[in-house]
C-alpha cells in the first residue's frame, strides 16, 4: 500500500515486514498447538518483541518511507479515502495511503499490547521471564483475564491482518502493480489486471487450504508413557483417581473446578468460567495433543499442588482420565 514518487522500499521496512511475517505464523501456531509455553513459542516472542522494538526506533531515524510521521493522518483523511474506495481511482499520496497507514499504526500498537501480555504470561505462568517480579502482584483470577486478554488481541491482529492483505490486494488491482513482490526487491512491478486477479485468486486458494489443513493423529501413549521413562507395567488409575481428589492444599484439589464426574462439565473456581468435560469419551478434543498434554500437566500441578507432576503422577493421571 505504498505510493510515493519514490517508490523504492528501504531493506529495513522490507526485512522487519517478511520477518513479522515469519514470526507471526510461527507464534499464532505454537501458541494454538501448545498453549503458548513451548520454546519456540517463547523464543519467537522474544525474536519478536525485538524486531517491534527496532522497528518503533527506526520510524524516528530512518529513511523517508520508514518515519512514523509519514503513517499519520486525521481521522477524516482517513474517512474520506475510504468514502473512494468504490471509485476505482488511484490517488498519490507521500508514503501509505490514510487507510494503510492508519492500519499500520494499529497493528504495531496492538503487536506493543500483545508482546507485554506475552511477557506477563511467561511471568505469572512459568515462573520466569522480565516481569517476574511482578508475579506476586498478582492473583490466579488476574493471570488468567491477561491471559484471556493476549488471546484476544491475538485473534483481533489476525483480522487486522485480513484487512491489511484485502488493502493490498486493492492498491495492487487499481495500480495495476504488485506490492507484495514490492517488499520483496524494493522495487515496483507492474503487470496487466487479468494476470493479477488470476494471481490472487491462487494464492487465496493456496492460502485457504493451508489454513484448513488441520493435522491430527492419534496418540501412542505407551510410547509417551515411555519417553517420560515411565514402566507401563506400572500404571495405576486407582492412584490417578486419588491424586485427582487429593488437597495437598486445603479446599483446592482438581475437583474443586473439574468436579468428581469427568462427564460432566465443571466451573472454574476463581473466574466462574465453563470448563467443558475432562473424559475423552464425552469431549472428543481432550488428550489429542501431546504438547498440549504436557502443557496442561505442567500448569495444573503447578496451580493445585504449587509443584510440578511426577512422570508416574502424570501417567496415572491420564489414564485416569482416558478410562473415564
Amino acid at each position: 500500500m505504498v505510493h510515493s514518487n519514490n517508490t523504492d522500499i528501504n531493506i529495513m521496512i522490507r526485512i522487519f515486514h517478511w520477518f513479522l511475517v515469519a514470526l507471526f505464523i510461527a507464534l499464532f501456531i505454537t501458541g494454538n498447538n501448545n498453549n503458548g509455553g513451548n520454546a519456540i513459542h517463547i523464543i519467537s516472542g522474544y525474536l519478536l518483541t525485538s524486531f517491534v522494538l527496532a522497528r518503533i526506533v527506526w520510524g524516528f531515524m530512518g529513511n523517508e518511507n520508514a518515519l512514523w510521521h509519514n503513517y499519520l493522518y486525521s481521522p477524516k483523511s482517513t474517512f474520506n479515502y475510504l468514502l473512494k474506495l468504490s471509485s476505482l481511482t488511484p490517488v498519490k499520496f507521500k508514503a501509505h495511503n490514510p487507510a494503510g497507514g492508519t492500519m499500520i499504526l494499529i497493528m504495531i500498537i496492538m503487536l506493543v499490547a500483545i508482546i507485554t501480555s506475552g511477557l506477563l504470561i511467561q511471568s505469572l505462568f512459568e515462573l520466569e521471564g522480565i516481569f517476574l517480579l511482578l508475579a506476586t502482584y498478582v492473583n490466579d483470577s488476574q493471570a488468567l483475564i491477561i491471559k484471556d486478554i493476549h488471546f484476544f488481541l491475538s485473534y483481533i491482529l489476525l483480522v487486522t491482518i485480513g484487512f491489511h492483505i484485502s488493502g493490498v490486494i486493492y492498491s495492487s488491482y487499481i495500480y495495476k502493480a504488485n506490492l507484495p513482490i514490492m517488499m520483496v526487491t524494493g522495487k515496483i512491478t507492474f503487470f496487466n489486471k487479468k494476470k493479477l486477479i488470476m494471481s490472487t485468486y491462487k494464492y487465496i486458494a493456496l492460502l485457504s487450504l493451508y489454513a484448513f489443513n488441520v493435522h491430527s493423529g492419534a496418540i501412542d501413549f505407551n510410547q509417551l508413557y515411555r519417553s517420560w521413562g515411565v514402566d507401563i507395567t506400572t500404571i495405576n488409575t486407582t492412584q490417578g483417581e486419588q491424586l485427582w481428589k487429593r488437597e495437598l492444599i486445603p479446599n483446592k484439589s482438581c475437583t474443586s473446578c473439574h468436579t468428581n464426574n469427568l462427564k460432566k462439565n465443571g466451573t472454574h473456581v476463581k473466574t466462574k468460567k465453563l470448563i467443558k468435560p475432562m473424559s475423552p469419551k464425552i469431549n472428543q478434543k481432550r488428550l489429542t495433543n501431546t504438547k498440549k498434554i504436557n502443557k496442561w500437566l505442567k500448569r495444573n500441578c503447578k496451580f493445585t499442588y504449587k509443584r510440578e507432576c511426577t512422570a508416574a503422577e502424570k501417567v496415572n493421571f491420564i489414564e485416569f482420565i482416558r478410562r473415564n
